[in-house]
C-alpha cells in the first residue's frame, strides 16, 4: 500500500526514485495483507482528490487486492460525490459482471451505503439507484431495476424521473 501511496503522491521529482524501485511484484505481496479499514481510511482520506482515489482503488484491484463491500462502498461515495457518474457506471457494471466473484451482491453495497449515511442526506442513494438502473439496462438485467425501484421505493425516496 505505500508503494501505491507513494505513487499517488510522488511528484516529477522523486519520478527516479519510483522508477528505480524494484519489480511490482515484491510489493504485491504487500497489498495481500491490507486491512479493509486501513483501504477506506486512505480513499476517505482522498475524498477531495477523487481522481487519485479512483487509481488508487484499481491499482490495488491489479495487484491482487480483493476488494470488501467496505472499499466499494467507500469509492462509491467519492464517485457519487464528485459526480462522476461515467464512473459510477463502469465500476457498477464491474460489480454486476462479477458479483458471483466478489463475495458480496449489489443490493448489499446498496444497503451498506443506506447504513452508512445516517443523519446524511440521500443524495447518495439516489445517485446510486440511478447508476444501477442504467447499469442494470445496460446488461438487459430487467428484473433488477425493477428490485431497485422497489428498494428505493422502501427507502422513502424515488430515481430521478430522466432514469
Amino acid at each position: 500500500m505505500r508503494f501505491a501511496l507513494a505513487q499517488l503522491t510522488s511528484s516529477s521529482s522523486d519520478e527516479q526514485e519510483i522508477n528505480s524501485t524494484p519489480n511490482m511484484n515484491h510489493y504485491s505481496n504487500q497489498f495481500f495483507d491490507l486491512h479493509r479499514v486501513e483501504v477506506v481510511q486512505t480513499l476517505n482520506s482522498l475524498r477531495k482528490q477523487p481522481g487519485k482515489a479512483l487509481s488508487f482503488f484499481n491499482q490495488l484491484k491489479e495487484d491482487g487486492f480483493s476488494h470488501h463491500v467496505c472499499t466499494y462502498v467507500a469509492i462509491v461515495r467519492i464517485l457519487c460525490s464528485c459526480g462522476w457518474d461515467r464512473k459510477l457506471n463502469y465500476l457498477l457494471l464491474e460489480i454486476i459482471r462479477k458479483d458471483k466473484c466478489l463475495g458480496f451482491e449489489i443490493m448489499d453495497l446498496f444497503e451498506a451505503l443506506q447504513e452508512g449515511l445516517e443523519g446524511e442526506d440521500s443524495n447518495l442513494l439516489v445517485q446510486l439507484s440511478n447508476a444501477l438502473v442504467k447499469a442494470y439496462v445496460t446488461v438487459e438485467m430487467f428484473d433488477e431495476v425493477i428490485d431497485i425501484l422497489f428498494q428505493t421505493r422502501r427507502s422513502g425516496f424515488i430515481p430521478h424521473i430522466f432514469v
